[in-house]
């Protein structure tokens, strides 16, 4: 695999859903970005890949670029709204 990519592909029950990676240089992520739980998944340059808390991100230099998360598994959804 080459590090090159600038999508990443989540399946989603079938089907294939493509993000693109945002260059923390250009628009560092927010609150807004993350998961219920705070995180992005982040670009560092020596790890790949990685799931991480949004405002830790920032501040690491090592970590390049990053994209939403995507959407928590069906069940998860239900089980967080119910009372």
């Amino acid at each position: 695999m080459r590090h090159t990519r600038k999508r990443a592909r989540f399946p989603m029950r079938g089907v294939t859903m493509a993000q693109e990676w945002i260059r923390k240089a250009d628009r560092p992520p927010t609150e807004a970005d993350c998961d219920a739980l705070g995180c992005v998944i982040v670009w560092h340059i020596y790890q790949g890949a990685m799931v991480y808390g949004w405002r830790n991100a920032i501040n690491n230099e090592f970590m390049t670029h990053w994209m939403r998360p995507p959407e928590a598994p069906e069940e998860y959804r239900k089980r967080k709204n119910d009372p």
